[in-house]
């Protein structure tokens, strides 16, 4: 009992002492209470991290229901190495899609805020105007596949068109890792959104190369929305309210 009676007393500490934080400041600079971005814990489970900081980004954290992080490591760290041995090839692409799928449907039956788009290969482009780009600059995120030795998930959170780079949150968690210049940057300034800012050609490279999208027949992205983005929104959108669908839409 007494494990359970100090548990519960640090938690309302903390819960009072947010509280009285939050009521110091001027309403206008009280944002939604987000946490960090997280690092993988091992070599294999980049897919649910990147996920959960697709999540992380999009909505304030005491809006997330649990059953959403248990479905991610339900379906998630399915790929089998050559050995048979489960987890050890990551999570596969169905397994990404179908997690997509997954909130499609949320979205559907309780109204929740995150909607997905899956890509196709041949419109994963960081190239001005290109649905990746347009997505992003209108506050979508995207969980793409990019190469880091070994097929890698990364979240894209934001991107300047006129520098043509990239913002991007890389779950692995490289002290050794390099800078290249200005096409590669290490940032430590937004732990909420990002930590490297990679140059749009880098990213463009149909080889295996360090960050690179890979060739142009197999890329991987999907974009995770919590606004209905005009141009973005697929026609088959799932938000029962949103303009754009093709449901909703009526002749004038």
């Amino acid at each position: 009992m007494y494990y359970y009676e100090l548990y519960f007393n640090e938690c309302s500490s903390v819960r009072r002492f947010s509280e009285q934080k939050a009521s110091c400041r001027h309403v206008d600079e009280v944002k939604p209470l987000n946490t960090p971005l997280r690092y993988q814990l091992s070599e294999y489970d980049c897919g649910p991290t990147t996920l959960l900081n697709a999540i992380a980004v999009l909505m304030p954290r005491k809006q997330i229901p649990p059953d959403i992080i248990k479905y991610i490591y339900i379906y998630a760290l399915d790929g089998m190495d050559r050995r048979g041995q489960l987890g050890r090839a990551g999570t596969s692409e169905l397994a990404m899609l179908f997690l997509a799928n997954t909130f499609n449907q949320l979205a559907r039956a309780r109204r929740w805020p995150i909607c997905c788009e899956a890509l196709s290969a041949k419109d994963i482009h960081l190239t001005a105007g290109s649905p990746l780009v347009r997505a992003l600059e209108q506050g979508a995120v995207a969980v793409a596949r990019v190469y880091l030795g070994c097929p890698h998930y990364v979240l894209f959170t934001a991107v300047d068109s006129d520098a043509q780079m990239l913002y991007l949150f890389d779950p692995y968690y490289d002290s050794d890792l390099q800078e290249r210049g200005d096409r590669l940057k290490i940032l430590n300034d937004a732990p909420h959104r990002w930590n490297r800012r990679v140059a749009w050609s880098l990213l463009e490279r149909t080889n295996r190369g360090l960050y690179a999208l890979g060739p142009e027949d197999r890329r991987e992205c999907f974009l995770l929305s919590n606004a209905c983005i005009p141009g973005v929104c697929p026609p088959d959108c799932p938000r029962v309210d949103c303009p754009h669908s093709a449901d909703n839409k009526t002749d004038v």
